[in-house]
């Protein structure tokens, strides 16, 4: 999943909800000097998907993290200025990696080496504790 947007238009706080509802039991904070963090999903507390769609993410439990552990990786671009950087990180590798999740905020950064299958998901700040999200690419 690949996040876009200025400075505090809720990127790392949309990312907390998504490790809340994988059963992440660790802090999220934002990775902008790591680069990287790594978080061990729960998956005995991912819940089914209910009959009216919800929760969706039951089916990471059957599909993704049956084999094995499963992890989120919480990428931050924003000091990342070009692919070569990118890659000089090792960031290709990351995305490379099958049955885990991973959040990319900043992805316009590194958007020609991301899958076609990303999804894509633009925060904008309106003031007042305001926010517009706008999913993209299917």
């Amino acid at each position: 999943m690949a996040l876009s947007g200025d400075l505090g238009s809720g990127k790392t706080v949309f990312t907390k909800g998504i490790a809340l509802g994988l059963g992440v039991k660790d802090d999220i904070t934002s990775p902008t000097f790591v680069v990287i963090k790594q978080y061990k999903i729960d998956i005995s507390q991912i819940s089914p998907v209910s009959a009216d769609g919800q929760a969706e993410v039951g089916n990471l439990k059957s599909q993704s993290c049956g084999r094995g552990p499963c992890f989120l990786f919480h990428i931050d671009c924003y000091r990342i200025t070009d692919v070569k950087d990118a890659e000089s990180i090792g960031l290709r590798e990351y995305l490379d990696i099958k049955d885990n999740i991973l959040i990319i905020e900043w992805a316009e950064n590194i958007e020609s080496l991301l899958p076609k299958s990303t999804k894509f998901i633009r925060f904008e700040n309106l003031g007042q504790n305001k926010r517009r999200i706008t999913a993209t690419r299917d």
